[in-house]
């Protein structure tokens, strides 16, 4: 009998102390995992909070590990990183989430500037074709003409950055076409009501 419950002592300290001892390797790769996904979403553009809650966690939790690591076998408890992975896991899908949101939202926003610098463009030749250009020198109408073309040249630049991703750019490029545009077909106007 003696035997026996010496041998489940040892069965059972065995146990406990490889169940104690074990690092959390998945929900370490998780977590990791995670966070580059978040990245590769541009959430240091679009989620950035979120993304800096999730490295957080994460930086906390690899502490965490190292110094249960540096106790002994049987008071290591892993608990608080494995806490700490969940929470920098969780974090990272929500930036991530956030940051795919954000991007289409940004695609959106600079399509739709991009529409409207393209059809501010149309607006200033079609005035131009309406004879606004009547009590214009000819100096004033190569300068016109000139910055109107310079302005379709920036517009294709702007679909081109549209096409590469680059929405924040595009939408700015093509903001301020469409303003600088606006003030020409104002000017346009302005010098048609004149003429007449």
């Amino acid at each position: 009998m003696d035997r026996t419950v010496a041998w489940v002592i040892v069965v059972v300290a065995s146990v406990t102390l490889t169940n104690c001892g074990q690092v959390p390797t998945e929900e370490l790769e998780q977590a990791e995992m995670a966070i580059a996904e978040a990245r590769a979403s541009e959430a240091t553009n679009y989620a950035p909070d979120a993304l800096f809650e999730a490295e957080a966690a994460l930086d906390a939790a690899k502490k965490g590990i190292d110094t249960q690591g540096q106790r002994f076998l049987i008071g290591r408890s892993y608990e608080e990183p494995i806490r700490l992975l969940a929470d920098a896991k969780s974090a990272a899908e929500h930036a991530r989430d956030v940051a795919l949101a954000g991007r289409e939202q940004a695609r959106l926003d600079a399509q739709d500037a991009l529409v409207d610098a393209e059809m501010a463009l149309s607006e200033a030749e079609a005035a131009i074709e309406n004879g606004s250009l009547v009590k214009k020198t000819p100096a004033d109408i190569v300068a016109i003409r000139t910055e109107l073309k310079e302005a379709a040249s920036s517009l294709e630049a702007a679909n081109v950055d549209f096409e590469a991703g680059k929405y924040a750019a595009a939408r700015a490029h093509a903001e301020a076409i469409r303003a600088r545009t606006m003030i020409i077909v104002a000017d346009l106007m302005e010098a048609k009501k004149k003429a007449t």
